[in-house]
């Protein structure tokens, strides 16, 4: 899947969520390397909620859910979901890649 392809969907994805419930601030990704010779096609999907989380694996699979829904072809190259609360002091991702602000939904 290409790159670009799978932001521009991802990112349809979290505005459209947005626009109604204000439920994320900041998504983006990065590759996957397997043993660091290859480049895999498989992406970590990176969510910070504008919300507390109270139950991580719930967010998770609800995020999963509508990953399969909305994106259907884009889903099976996101290899992982990492969630972070609104508070939560995030370290830089060296090889992240913006995805979606929450300022692109308004």
């Amino acid at each position: 899947m290409d790159r670009k392809v799978l932001i521009k969907k991802l990112k349809s994805v979290f505005c459209d969520i947005n626009k109604t419930e204000e439920k994320y601030s900041e998504v983006w990704i990065s590759e996957v390397v397997f043993g660091g010779v290859y480049k895999s096609g498989q992406y970590k999907l990176y969510v910070r909620a504008e919300h507390e989380i109270c139950c991580h694996f719930e967010e998770v699979k609800e995020i999963i859910i509508l990953l399969k829904e909305k994106a259907p072809e884009e889903s099976p190259f996101i290899w992982s979901v990492h969630l972070y609360n609104a508070d939560d002091r995030l370290h830089s991702i060296e090889d992240g890649i913006p995805v979606y602000e929450k300022e692109e939904a308004l």
